[in-house]
């Protein structure tokens, strides 16, 4: 191959994969999801798991890693910013595999967002809304009638949280 090839073939490289910083997220936009995240010590009625968003990424590294790869270099050009927002979309599955299930707004909580050196470009909503006060209550009487299992002031610490 000569040099000027070599050359033109990576600047055409460079200008198709840009130089910016490419960032995917899922974020699980509940008053709790964090508290259910951390918290090693509750009971997890109906299934689910503590730490399903850091196990999400965690376990899927691997694959993750190579579905970008593939995506890099391709016949059409590079796909990378097509497979950020692709991964995305798979931590969204993957909170929806591990979170804990008790009434299923957790596990369908996952939105997932893409990035492009700071801009968005991939903003998809949850599944279910951010509950609100009366609905966490709501939900806090059930389990008061069995449908449920939370202790009352640990209730009204994720309510405190809402202002």
């Amino acid at each position: 191959m000569a040099g000027g090839d070599f050359e033109a073939r990576m600047e055409h490289l460079i200008a198709s994969t840009g130089v910016g910083v490419l960032r995917a997220e899922v974020i699980v936009d509940q008053v709790y999801a964090k508290y259910q995240e951390l918290r090693d010590d509750l009971e997890l009625h109906g299934g689910g798991q503590h730490h399903y968003t850091r196990d999400a990424l965690f376990d899927q590294v691997p694959r993750i890693m190579e579905y970008l790869a593939s995506r890099m270099l391709t016949p059409e050009g590079c796909e990378l910013k097509d497979a950020v927002a692709e991964v995305a979309r798979m931590l969204v599955t993957g909170v929806w595999e591990r979170a804990p299930f008790e009434f299923g707004d957790l596990k369908a909580s996952g939105a997932a967002h893409a990035y492009d050196d700071g801009a968005e470009y991939l903003n998809e909503p949850p599944g279910v809304h951010r509950l609100s006060k009366e609905e966490l209550r709501a939900k806090g009487d059930l389990r008061r009638l069995g449908l449920g299992h939370v202790r009352d002031e640990d209730l009204e610490e994720q309510l405190g949280a809402l202002g």
